[in-house]
């Protein structure tokens, strides 16, 4: 510090209000300039001193039954416990790292004091740090000292060195040593509390960040999806003046969580990413209303001839599939129960090579061939019911056999594709479904469109057309 003191900077640390950086750089100046320190020596303060350090480590609150007291780890640092304390010590530190750091921290506090004692010893009278006074010492006690010093170490010590001892410059060096042994033992005190407190806090604000990126990731698809739904709501508006204020609901249809509507210049607005065919599809089928179902050719035989035994009376018929697409090279067939039969036979026949299978009597209603069947060929089914030692045939006599086709491997292919990449959109594999000729799969997606969509009647003319 290259200017005096002044009556402020003085009264501060002369009080003890200034901020520690403050209170350093005034020791050291104490220490080197007489005149400033002329001005401070206005009373004795190291009773003062004295007793601000004994009342403020009087409030510093004692660690609780987890942790070591504070006197065993000063007691440890300073190698004065019993063995048998010692060996506690050292067993706790090894599981208590907050000790085992404050610890440490004593170790280093007790290594700095020693070196500046060393300093100062080493100093001899020049100046150092400040600290207040010690109480003056009778002049009858500074003789006697005086001869005795004299005495004992020779000429060279004699009253002069013992008011060397009285001397401003030891004083300060005394006060900038309580000083620094305040610090120390305050910044240790406090910061001891603060560590487990500060480690909790850096967990949960990880924990917070964590749940802030997710919360962010969140209002980003909200944020989407507002404004995908804003397009929306302004192309059915224009769709509404085009059409002369008409209900939106012929045009657009919720699907899977999304709107899919017609755009105003023609395209198909909720569908990003289909592809341009799929799309023409969803297009026809929004403005039409209808599905288009691809139907196989009704068999042409089974009309002619009896079953051993039958009885016209006595009538069930097949369910499914009906001149239908399959999509599984395994169907299963279904048909009516017969009252009082005791077992079906089901007949299959290869339309392309004139295969035949036939099934085991079986007592289900239901039946699934053992192997898979010729994809892209058209097969004609029939079941037979046994009652009574007769045997009962539907379709009936009157009737060709029923007729399906396994889906060839291209349109299996398509549509197992369509099912991973599109599976929440109905719609679209509704029509997917209808085009390849699988209505009972296009009925279930357009059945699941309409639940959708209560209120709509383009939905509901949908699964009419599929049926």
């Amino acid at each position: 510090m290259d200017r005096h003191l002044s009556d402020g900077e003085l009264e501060g640390y002369r009080n003890r209000t200034a901020a520690p950086r403050e209170l350093i750089a005034a020791s050291g100046h104490l220490a080197s300039c007489d005149d400033c320190y002329k001005r401070f020596k206005v009373e004795d303060r190291t009773a003062a001193t004295y007793e601000f350090v004994r009342e403020y480590l009087a409030t510093v609150p004692v660690s609780g039954p987890d942790h070591l007291l504070y006197e065993q780890m000063a007691s440890y640092a300073d190698e004065s416990l019993d063995p048998a304390e010692a060996e506690i010590v050292k067993s706790h530190i090894k599981e208590c790292r907050e000790c085992d750091s404050d610890i440490q921290d004593l170790l280093k506090i007790k290594g700095s004091l020693e070196q500046a004692g060393g300093q100062i010893a080493a100093a001899g009278p020049a100046r150092v740090a400040a600290a207040t006074a010690p109480a003056p010492v009778p002049t009858a006690q500074v003789r006697t000292a005086a001869v005795r010093a004299k005495s004992i170490r020779g000429p060279g010590w004699g009253v002069g060195s013992i008011r060397y001892w009285q001397s401003p410059g030891f004083r300060l060096a005394i006060q900038a040593a309580c000083v620094i042994v305040l610090a120390a033992v305050v910044a240790w005190t406090v910061t001891r509390g603060l560590r487990s407190e500060v480690d909790r806090l850096e967990r949960e604000a990880a924990a917070l960040q964590q749940a802030n990126d997710q919360l962010r990731k969140q209002a980003g698809d909200v944020e989407k999806l507002q404004t995908q739904l804003a397009e929306l709501e302004r192309d059915n508006d224009r769709l509404r003046q085009q059409g002369g204020g008409s209900d939106s609901s012929g045009v657009s249809l919720k699907d899977g969580g999304a709107v899919i509507a017609l755009a105003g210049g023609g395209g198909v607005v909720g569908l990003e990413g289909v592809p341009p065919k799929y799309q023409d599809l969803i297009k026809t089928a929004l403005s039409s209303g209808k599905v288009n179902i691809a139907m196989v050719p009704a068999a042409s035989e089974g009309r002619v001839g009896t079953t051993l035994g039958g009885n016209e009376q006595e009538k069930f018929n097949v369910l499914s599939p009906l001149r239908s697409v399959v999509e599984s090279d395994r169907p299963v067939l279904r048909w009516q129960a017969l009252g009082g039969a005791t077992g079906y036979v089901v007949f299959l026949r290869d339309t392309a090579t004139g295969e035949e299978i036939e099934s085991d009597q079986v007592g289900k209603t239901e039946w699934a061939p053992e192997k898979g069947l010729a994809r892209g060929h058209v097969y004609n089914w029939m079941v037979e019911a046994a009652k009574d030692g007769k045997r009962v045939r539907a379709p009936s006599l009157d009737k060709p056999y029923a007729s399906f086709k396994v889906l060839d491997d291209a349109g299996a292919r398509e549509l197992r594709e369509a099912k991973q990449k599109w599976a929440g959109s109905h719609l679209l594999l509704g029509v997917l479904y209808a085009r390849a000729g699988v209505r009972d799969q296009a009925v279930k997606e357009f059945e699941a469109l309409a639940a959708e969509n209560p209120g709509s009647g383009l939905a509901k003319k949908l699964l009419s057309g599929a049926r």
